[in-house]
């Protein structure tokens, strides 16, 4: 028995379940198209449809030499549009040496160390740098290296004032993106944690503007009409205090903790619970905020 046939029987599965139709040659409109060269790779059907769908992710996340440094949009890429319509030509199913040359594609990329940077609002400090954890906010205006960079790309009020910048390993720029979107929000887990506002007024936000507008509601009824503000801001978390990264306070082993490639089991709970934490302090809905924090409860029991 091939060491491979689960992943080779999804393959198949795959090329069971769909046709190669011509461009001027679609008769009946199909569940999923994918455009591939001389014609057309289609899912027929609701059933088909689920195969799709199933198949490609339980196959993408059973190959974890390529879901540790891959997008699944770039694995998909490649199967639809190599692999897949081979097999429907050639009207043969997968065998191992197939699989292999398949897996090979991919494993022979080079691993790169991306450096992702992204603007971060609600932060002041008045260093060039700040290093917390893995990672790196740059106030732009003291840097002059940052600072030039940006300016041969945007004009002089558009550069951002704050970045933040992470170190991400990868073999494909998408799932650089797609691992660095989920260090910044851990990030802003993190300060949430350490901040611990109720108020949810001193927060941060990567990527997104925070709105320090107020702004008036109306709200009539038929026997009158009334106004209040309603107001949506954050006060600005100055990283360079001690607290959010000292030693008094253990905060420093938060950040620490964080930036280690391997924990132990209790590690593991404290940094959910952090995370889970985090979440409850950034998020609005008081009934997800009660379960997010039953969640970091059971997280640091269990």
């Amino acid at each position: 028995m091939s060491k491979n046939t689960i992943e080779i029987n999804s393959i198949n599965l795959l090329v069971e379940n769909c046709s190669i139709i011509d461009n001027g040659n679609i008769n009946e409109v199909p569940n999923h198209l994918i455009s591939i060269s001389g014609g057309n790779l289609a899912f027929i059907g609701k059933k088909q449809l689920k195969i799709y769908s199933e198949e490609c992710e339980n196959l993408y996340y059973k190959i974890k030499d390529i879901a540790e440094y891959f997008s699944q949009k770039t694995f998909e890429r490649h199967l639809f549009h190599e692999l897949i319509p081979l097999l429907k030509r050639e009207n043969r199913i997968a065998t191992q040496k197939d699989f292999t040359t398949f897996l090979n594609h991919f494993k022979n990329k080079k691993i790169e160390n991306y450096q992702i940077s992204r603007e971060i609002y609600g932060v002041y400090f008045e260093k060039q740098n700040i290093i917390l954890g893995n990672f790196l906010i740059i106030n732009t205006v003291i840097n002059k290296q940052i600072f030039d960079r940006f300016k041969q790309l945007c004009d002089d009020d558009e550069i951002p004032k704050f970045l933040i910048e992470v170190n991400v390993l990868a073999k494909d720029i998408i799932k650089a993106n797609e691992i660095a979107t989920l260090k910044f929000e851990q990030f802003e887990n993190i300060i949430a944690f350490i901040v611990g506002d109720l108020s949810r007024k001193r927060n941060i936000k990567i990527l997104s503007e925070i709105d320090t507008s107020a702004e008036k509601i109306f709200i009539s009824s038929p026997g009158k009409i009334t106004h209040k503000n309603n107001s949506n801001y954050s006060l600005i978390i100055d990283l360079d205090d001690e607290k959010i990264n000292g030693q008094q306070n253990g905060n420093d082993t938060i950040w620490k903790l964080f930036s280690k490639d391997k924990n132990t089991d209790l590690e593991k709970r404290i940094k959910n619970t952090i995370e889970w934490s985090g979440k409850a302090l950034r998020d609005d809905n008081k009934a997800k905020t009660l379960i997010q924090f039953m969640f970091a409860i059971e997280c640091s029991l269990h």
